[in-house]
């Protein structure tokens, strides 16, 4: 199978060009939504407007692939476990989960950045479903089949015309490893009681699969995680003064406009897709039934009229600091009736994550061209680890 990331990865990049007004250097083969007033309508309007994840339907169907009746069904299925975080999961425990494995960084047994922020996001969910210890998950396994959803994802959505036959080709290799997952969590009782209850919850949902939703739960809340504290990490190498302002006394206070721009500019989820479910029009524009279009988180975030000098980091930057800034144009958690049901766990866990990072690492002067790399989540390509060093306390 080819590797489509060179492509996706240009992708990304693109969103960046056309929200700084910058000379494209591909041409993208669905329409582009980055108004910030005509996505809002758009993410509003989950009827006409709909999820089209083929791709992702390949490893396992769940909530965040399925559209109304039954993604509300699927929806109430798990979000109160998202609610219920807030009290089961203390900041205390976020802490000390995120301390756990990124003191793996260094030591005899050393595990990378991303294998411990991973590791720290997979527990920190599993907590939030109500489990005393992790989920059982293969980083290795996880990691093969993000690369193969990241070909079946180039194929359903920059080319759906040319690939209509393989959209419903199931991937045998996905499936396979969807059963591995399963499999592995036979011996946990807690976990198979979990899934017990929530197929017998899931009635109305003909052929549901309960590992099948748990799998894209864990996938999505931990890459997404994950992503955004390595953009982290390279923010903090890439401009040495930030970690003396988030160690100094306000530290706190500033973490949250750090976490703000972070989800800004870097949105993990960089731009999103749906199908057109009838022929629609708005804001005089035309939308053509079954026409799949392409919605730019970063166009969005980025837009010229909502973000002065919006292609830059800045910390901490005026719109947020004066709380100025118009939602309209700050979608990192998207909106509308999909908005992401775990926002408020992520943020407080981005928190948590970032005053550990500052807590256990130095990190030195990143000087290397910034480059991005695309797998299902936006993320920096350099090796991180070679500019963490242990803090001494």
């Amino acid at each position: 199978m080819s590797d489509k990331n060179p492509f996706l990865n240009q992708l990304v990049l693109e969103l960046y060009f056309r929200a700084g007004q910058i000379p494209s250097l591909i041409d993208i083969p669905i329409r582009v939504i980055d108004s910030p007033q005509i996505a809002n309508e758009i993410l509003k309007n989950s009827e006409i407007f709909r999820k089209n994840y083929p791709f992702l339907e390949k490893l396992s169907h769940g909530r965040l692939s399925t559209n109304s009746p039954e993604w509300e069904t699927r929806a109430k299925l798990t979000q109160n476990f998202y609610h219920q975080s807030t009290h089961l999961i203390e900041d205390k425990q976020l802490h000390e989960i995120y301390e756990r494995y990124l003191s793996r960084c260094f030591g005899i047994e050393k595990i990378s950045l991303k294998r411990a922020l991973l590791l720290s996001a997979i527990e920190v969910i599993s907590r939030s479903y109500g489990f005393r210890e992790s989920v059982p998950w293969d980083l290795d396994l996880a990691e093969e089949i993000s690369g193969i959803l990241r070909s079946e994802q180039s194929d359903a959505w920059l080319v759906p015309i040319a690939n209509e036959g393989s959209l419903s080709k199931p991937n045998a290799r996905l499936k396979e490893a969807h059963e591995i997952i399963r499999k592995s969590w036979l011996d946990s009782l807690e976990l198979n009681t979990f899934l017990e209850k929530l197929s017998s919850k899931a009635g109305e949902i003909p052929e549901f699969d309960a590992a099948g939703e748990l799998i894209q739960n864990l996938f999505a809340a931990s890459e997404t995680t994950t992503s955004s504290m390595m953009w982290a990490v390279d923010i903090l190498g890439r401009n040495p003064s930030y970690q003396h302002l988030l160690r100094g006394v306000e530290g706190d206070a500033l973490a949250d406009l750090f976490i703000d721009e972070l989800l800004r500019l870097y949105p993990p989820i960089p731009f999103v897709t749906r199908e057109v479910f009838c022929d629609y029009e708005l804001e005089h524009i035309q939308f053509k039934k079954s026409e799949t279009i392409l919605i730019s988180i970063i166009g969005i975030n980025c837009h010229r009229n909502y973000w002065k000098d919006a292609l830059s980091f800045q910390f901490p930057r005026q719109e947020f600091a004066d709380n100025s800034y118009k939602t309209i144009a700050y979608k990192p958690f998207l909106s509308g009736p999909r908005v992401c049901g775990g926002m408020k766990l992520a943020r407080r866990e981005l928190k948590s994550a970032l005053r550990m990072i500052l807590k256990l690492f130095d990190i030195g002067l990143i000087e290397a061209p910034l480059q991005i790399e695309y797998s299902l989540t936006s993320r920096p390509s350099i090796n991180l680890d070679q500019y963490l060093e242990r803090r001494s306390t």
